[in-house]
Parts: structure tokens; sequence; C-alpha cells
């Protein structure tokens, strides 16, 4: 099987050299905010150049609500765990 990839190309505020470098990208980290919550995400320009071709990815970076309810996790025990234990703080 070979896989081929298509050239997303650079914008033209960065320089060839800039683009491949990892630093730069790092560097250049463009935070995401949500006006749904209080949560900051960020992402390189070059990821945000692959979500601009591929939508399908920006939920990856993008917050949802789902995110933030609780849920079993939560819960003091929610394995129900507690009741088998022969001591208090031990599970097995």
């Amino acid at each position: 099987m070979r896989l081929i990839f298509e050239s997303l190309g650079k914008p033209k505020y960065a320089s060839t050299k800039d683009w491949f470098s990892w630093k730069w990208q790092i560097k250049n980290i463009q935070t995401i905010s949500s006006n749904r919550s209080f949560f900051l995400s960020g992402a390189t320009p070059y990821y945000l150049r692959l979500i601009e071709k591929e939508t399908c990815l920006k939920p990856i970076i993008e917050v949802s609500q789902e995110e933030f309810k609780l849920g079993y996790q939560s819960l003091k025990d929610p394995l129900g765990e507690e009741k088998h234990s022969p001591f208090s703080r031990l599970i097995h």
C-alpha cells in the first residue's frame, strides 16, 4: 500500500525555512478560544492549515460543552468496589 500526501503549501507570511522548522511552528502556536467555555486551546500554523483543508480535524482542538459535564468518573467510587473491600482504603 502506498500513501500519497498532497502538499499543503506554506502561507505567504512564512519563509520556507521557517515553515519547515518545528521551533518556528512551536513559537507561533495560535490560541483558539471558545465562547462556550473558559478553556483555551492552541494549534501550530501547520495544523491550522490542515484544518483548512480537512475540516473533520477541527473537533480535535475545539472544546465542546460535553467535555465539562460530570459523569460516573466523578463519583467517589465509580466502579462500586468499596463494598467488596475487606479494609478501608484497600481496593483489589
